[in-house]
């Protein structure tokens, strides 16, 4: 008796250790850039710098899935010969799901769909496409299909669990879309001062935009409003803007903060709770306008010069959002994007 309570306490006790064990365990971070047309990952200390996929074409836009098994790319054949490849989240057993188009960008809405953006019958790659030369698709990586939703070039963000997603359209502005084919148009009243300046929060119910009033009626700033089944709630002013236009903001991926970027290359760090200041600081002179969060928001990497703006190396920098500390990360002058920031589990 005294045996089998003492095994039965053993047992516990090691099945307790290995679930604290398992849970501790630490993650591996990676951060995605492109150079030289590859697509390149390191750790966020600038370390362990690794092609991400190993192919004898130009790849761009990796993208991790939600579920981080898989990630998505894009394969560049030619100037007008581009497709989507999903590859397990360490490189390997790339394969191509979708047709071959003049160009091609995708972004993932849950573990099974992309929303793809196509270029197709552009002149040359040297002329600018016109409206008529976009559509977007959804990409069911389950049966391989892909199945027109709009025209016109968008940016989307993914609205959880997955089954939504905001689109900011150049011509249609911006659009709630699911994927039973149904379309609500936002609000005009709401309108972004950018492709980049909305997001989704972390929890899916809370809609956010950056708007730059040209009139006295209404104020320059952060306005959010509730995510509904039929589109969203009365927006709500969160936070003034007035000084400076927002290109682009985010929500971080713990929901505590959100983070935007103005035209003057300062980033602002507002309490998601109260949508008060916590800090801003200078980050430029950056190449993009834009940043990706760490998944343990503590950190937005970017794309910046070292120097003043121009021919001069272009870097990958880690920014901390607690000190504004700025850390060179990359000493390649032949960067030209961040793609992505995932936390993997170890292996």
């Amino acid at each position: 008796m005294k045996r089998s309570i003492l095994c039965a306490g053993l047992l516990l006790l090691f099945t307790a250790i290995l679930l604290v064990s398992c849970q501790d365990q630490p993650k591996q971070q990676l951060v995605a850039y492109r150079s030289d047309f590859q697509v390149w990952t390191m750790r966020p200390d600038g370390t362990q710098v690794t092609k991400a996929v190993d192919l004898d074409f130009a790849t761009a836009n990796l993208k991790w899935s939600p579920d981080r098994t898989r990630i998505a790319f894009t394969v560049i054949k030619s100037p007008n010969q581009s497709s989507i490849w999903i590859a397990n989240s360490d490189g390997s057993a790339p394969r191509q799901v979708s047709e071959e188009f003049d160009s091609i960008s995708a972004a993932w809405l849950n573990d099974n769909v992309l929303l793809t953006g196509v270029i197709t019958d552009s002149d040359s790659p040297d002329v600018l496409p016109v409206y008529d030369d976009y559509t977007n698709y959804i990409l069911d990586l389950q049966n391989g299909t892909m199945r027109e939703y709009s025209r016109g070039p968008e940016s989307v963000v993914s609205v959880p669990p997955g089954s939504r997603w905001l689109a900011w359209n150049g011509h249609l502005g911006l659009v709630l879309h699911d994927l039973d084919s149904n379309a609500w148009p936002i609000s005009p009243e709401l309108l972004p001062t950018g492709p980049h300046a909305f997001d989704v929060s972390p929890s899916g119910d809370t809609f956010m935009v950056c708007q730059h009033s040209m009139s006295d009626d209404t104020l320059s700033g952060l306005y959010i409003a509730t995510l509904e089944q039929d589109g969203i709630g009365e927006p709500t002013f969160a936070y003034p803007i007035e000084d400076s236009m927002c290109v682009y903001v985010r929500w971080s991926p713990d929901g505590q903060y959100v983070a935007f970027l103005d035209n003057r290359n300062i980033l602002y760090l507002v309490d998601a709770a109260s949508f008060s200041l916590i800090r801003s600081f200078e980050i430029g002179p950056l190449v993009e306008s834009s940043f990706i969060w760490s998944p343990d928001s503590k950190y937005v990497v970017v794309h910046r010069h070292y120097g003043e703006p121009g021919p001069g190396p272009k870097e990958i920098a880690r920014v901390d959002v607690e000190t504004g500390e700025i850390v060179r990360l990359t000493k390649n002058e032949s960067v030209e994007y961040l793609t992505d920031w995932v936390a993997l589990p170890s292996r």
